[in-house]
């Protein structure tokens, strides 16, 4: 047998309701576990693909803008009112919590989280960073 390892990490099992599980918005990441080199750029950004919410919601990391429409002022993120293609939400939506110390090895996590202002139903995915 080869080199063995171990990561000690958390997992959480939800039973939602029928209702849970058709309204609750999922945050989908676009890896779940990475290594990095000690000493590397970290941005958790980076990391976040897209959000299930009534459809897929992509991520506008620019700022949010106003734009006015039949009188009534209304922020919007840039990829709205520049009219991109999709269906958008500003990164500023996604609360973004890390401990991650990318110059001391170790295990750490980044946990986002977001909240759909359709249905008030909150979601959070999490990202195992692995420090070498």
């Amino acid at each position: 047998m080869g080199d063995t390892s171990q990561l000690p990490i958390q997992v959480e099992i939800f039973e939602d309701s029928y209702e849970e599980q058709m309204f609750r918005p999922k945050i989908v990441l676009s890896d779940y576990l990475i290594y990095i080199t000690k000493g590397r750029r970290f941005s958790p950004e980076d990391y976040l693909d897209h959000i299930e919410d009534k459809g897929t919601l992509l991520i506008d990391r620019g700022p949010m803008v106003e734009v006015e429409e039949k009188g009534e002022v209304t922020l919007v993120t840039e990829k709205e009112a520049n009219e991109s293609p999709g269906s958008w939400v500003n990164i500023s939506r996604i609360d973004i919590s890390s401990d991650v110390k990318s110059n001391v090895p170790g295990i750490y996590s980044v946990v986002y989280s977001y909240t759909s202002e359709d249905t008030g139903y909150d979601c959070s995915a999490r990202l195992i960073v692995v420090v070498e």
